[in-house]
């Protein structure tokens, strides 16, 4: 899967949108995974700053995430 979002580059902000400052690598990665379904980093960020205090891993973190965001 990697190479299908080789030439993306996820760390690119739009005009509109904050610098967005997390620590940890958990949280980057799964606001980049959220981007790279589909999520903007505003969307990605607010999901995954939501369900922080509640994951554990990664995947956790990620799946919360997708829970948050289908909830609207």
């Amino acid at each position: 899967m990697k190479d299908k979002f080789k030439d993306v580059d996820l760390t690119q902000r739009d005009q509109d949108e904050e610098p967005i400052n997390l620590s940890g690598l958990d949280e980057n990665e799964a606001i980049g995974a959220l981007m790279a379904l589909g999520y903007s980093r505003k969307e990605a960020f607010y999901a995954v700053s939501k369900v922080l205090n509640q994951a554990n891993s990664i995947e956790e973190i990620i799946k919360l995430s997708l829970k948050v965001l289908m909830k609207g």
